[in-house]
């Protein structure tokens, strides 16, 4: 598997990566064509909004962490995107995110 890149690093508490695989669990499908595990765009919206942060936030976190040529969250993206919702509700900014995320290990291989 191909590293994340320096800047895509996050850190997971055991508590978030057991919470965010029962997430990833409950709302995963096999991507059609691929059959790879992913949670659809359509599912992340609706999960996400629920989060109550605002759609600009939620659009910066979409946008950060799914490559554009891609309409689905594998897992190392759905808990990229899961930590930096709650890094954002946190703080209750977007600013200075980055840095809370350049803590640790690769999300990749959780």
């Amino acid at each position: 598997m191909e590293k994340e890149p320096e800047e895509k690093r996050i850190f997971l508490s055991q508590a978030e990566k057991t919470y965010y695989a029962s997430l990833f669990t409950k709302y995963t499908e096999k991507e059609a064509g691929s059959g790879v595990l992913v949670v659809t765009s359509s599912t992340v919206k609706g999960l996400f909004i629920r989060s109550k942060l605002s759609s600009e936030d939620l659009a910066k976190i979409w946008n950060y962490t799914v490559e554009k040529s891609k309409k689905n969250m594998d897992k190392a993206t759905f808990y990229r995107a899961l930590k930096l919702i709650a890094i954002v509700q946190s703080k209750k900014t977007f600013n200075n995110w980055e840095e809370e995320c350049q803590k640790g290990i690769e999300c990749n291989l959780i």
